[in-house]
């Protein structure tokens, strides 16, 4: 286990320069060519430490105003039964996730589970959930870096690993009803193919793979398809 100073939270002031208008307006014009910032608009407050684009603002070691946010994703569990069943013979944690969302959080929130990552590279960049970063972060400065324990941060994401491998489970289920889903909307396109004939396709296939029935097979592929229309409308949202 890398422990690189673990349990040492960055120094931060507990007072900062004062952020004018002048300067914050300099910040946001600059910060029009990224796209999670103009998404974010002007009342955004940042889910996990709840500061504001104003107070995220801080001095670079150049003396310059800078400020950045990010996309990160967060998950909710599966509550579809169907989706349990179907999924769960091939799941490598007992916990099985169901959808995701896009939150934009600040760069000193972001940079918490990157330092954890660095810190100890066995976890991944998503080791810290949402919640995880609120915890770590309890009172946070404005115009600074965050005070962060990072060796209980790394207790947290190794406690965490069978969520980070239900992350896992979760992409190559995204990928696999995506591409089914893909495949499916080409077949439709073709003049001489109708929608049953394309689940059929799509299910003999399937069936062929797993070794199952037929029926199974086109009631895995209908599954699919759904499942892909679903994932692409929350890609849409975000």
């Amino acid at each position: 286990m890398s422990n690189d100073s673990a349990g040492t939270a960055p120094k931060v002031k507990l007072t900062a320069s004062a952020l004018t208008e002048e300067e914050f307006a300099a910040v946001d014009a600059a910060m029009q060519s990224s796209k999670p910032w103009v998404e974010a608009g002007p009342d955004w407050i940042c889910p996990c430490c709840a500061r504001s684009k104003r107070a995220i603002c801080r001095k670079s070691n150049k003396g310059r105003w800078t400020a950045r946010i990010h996309r990160m994703l967060d998950y909710e569990p599966e509550s579809n039964q169907e989706s349990l069943l179907r999924r769960y013979p091939n799941a490598s944690s007992q916990i099985i996730i169901g959808s995701h969302r896009h939150l934009l959080i600040c760069q000193d929130c972001r940079n918490v589970p990157a330092e954890v990552k660095r810190r100890q590279p066995s976890l991944s960049g998503e080791s810290l959930s949402i919640s995880d970063l609120r915890d770590l972060v309890p009172k946070p400065v404005p115009h600074a870096a965050h005070g962060v324990d990072y060796q209980r941060a790394i207790e947290i994401g190794l406690a965490a690993m069978p969520l980070a491998r239900a992350i896992e489970d979760y992409r190559d289920h995204c990928a696999v009803a995506s591409r089914t889903e893909l495949h499916f909307r080409l077949l439709m396109k073709l003049p001489s193919w109708s929608k049953q004939e394309a689940i059929d396709y799509l299910g003999f296939t399937i069936a062929k793979e797993n070794d199952w029935d037929f029926d199974e097979g086109d009631a895995h592929a209908v599954w699919l398809i759904a499942e892909g229309a679903r994932i692409r409308r929350l890609d849409a949202l975000s």
